[in-house]
């Protein structure tokens, strides 16, 4: 047997790597093959408990943590999702991980009404943060997320003064990530993130009222609403860096757009959804590449002069109407690419 296990004769770091990759209950397991995979598994530092609940006991958590305490082994990635009846251990945990200078967080649970502990904002060796199902209330103590580079909200909660807050310490951040979050009237980044170049708000509440990013090296914006149309959207000084825009149900019209395409110099990817205000879109760019606008129900009109562009992709509602004369209500498109590769269009009566 020991001539087959050529696995055990891995260098340590590869071991625990592979270990990585497995939730905890797996990785564990191994350690019943040989003296040296039991090794990796003790000093893992990697934690993942899956995407499922976590439904292991108190102490089996309490002893993997104290095992790694007593070898002086700093866990590095803590992944886990908890059910309710689970948060009162939550503090103590991550006292623990914070003490050990924990990297990169995941913790999960199910209600979004539960007050996230305030230890973890003393984690100043945190790279990335990814919290679902908490409430977000500013510390005693400050935010002292120094180090962090990344940070994503799922179903959370936060206001504008816990926004203003992380803005305001986290002048690492690079990715700034809200899924389905509530409590905030206003988005408002205001130029104390010079390295952000990620910003994606999916589904926006209602509540929101503005978004008014300043980011000088932003790359990526995503924004999306779950009400018809987001009203008030602002991007400056992140015009000559931002080659990535996703737009879904927010209120664009054509006189938005007009004023805020030719400052996007090098915009390569543009995404139009939902869009009910649009109506006439004209679009000149020579660094535009891929173009796609759906659902904008009341577009008639299209006109691009990208003789760069290499995919197109839309569709149109056909409404017939009568004029004096009888004549239809067609909607009109223009287009000037020269290198286009790939052309969708549908319309719909």
């Amino acid at each position: 047997m020991d001539g087959l296990d050529q696995f055990s004769k891995l260098p340590m770091p590869i071991l625990q790597h592979i270990l990585s990759f497995l939730i905890v209950k797996d990785a564990a397991k191994t350690s019943v093959l040989s003296k040296t995979w039991n090794s990796a598994w003790s000093s893992l530092s990697c934690l993942n408990f899956g995407d499922i609940v976590f439904m292991e006991s108190k102490n089996v958590l309490d002893q993997i943590l104290a095992n790694r305490q007593k070898q002086n082994i700093s866990i590095q990635r803590f992944k886990a999702k908890l059910p309710d009846n689970r948060l009162k251990y939550v503090d103590n945990w991550i006292k623990i991980l914070v003490a050990g200078n924990i990297k990169e967080l995941h913790l999960e649970v199910f209600t979004s009404t539960n007050k996230l502990p305030e230890a973890i904002f003393a984690a100043k060796a945190l790279n990335m943060l990814c919290l679902g199902g908490f409430k977000l209330e500013l510390p005693s103590d400050g935010i002292k997320f120094s180090s962090l580079r990344e940070l994503h909200l799922i179903k959370s909660f936060l206001d504008d003064q816990v926004l203003d807050a992380l803005c305001a310490s986290c002048s690492h951040l690079e990715v700034l990530s809200f899924r389905e979050f509530g409590g905030l009237v206003c988005f408002q980044i205001a130029g104390t993130l010079p390295k952000l170049r990620i910003v994606n708000l999916v589904n926006c509440p209602e509540l929101l009222q503005r978004v008014d990013i300043t980011a000088p090296d932003l790359k990526y914006l995503h924004i999306s609403s779950i009400i018809e149309e987001l009203n008030v959207i602002k991007i400056t000084a992140c015009k000559s860096s931002l080659k990535n825009l996703n737009l879904s149900s927010v209120a664009v019209t054509d006189q938005w757009l007009e004023n805020l395409l030719p400052n996007l110099p090098n915009l390569e990817l543009f995404y139009l959804s939902s869009c009910s205000s649009l109506k006439s879109l004209k679009i000149s760019s020579d660094r535009l590449k891929y173009f796609k606008v759906v659902r904008c129900n009341n577009l008639i009109a299209v006109d691009l002069d990208t003789p760069n562009l290499l995919v197109f992709s839309s569709d149109f509602r056909y409404c017939r109407k009568v004029f004096q004369g009888g004549i239809d209500l067609l909607p009109t498109f223009k287009l000037k690419a020269s290198h286009l590769s790939e052309v969708n269009l549908k319309f719909i009566l």
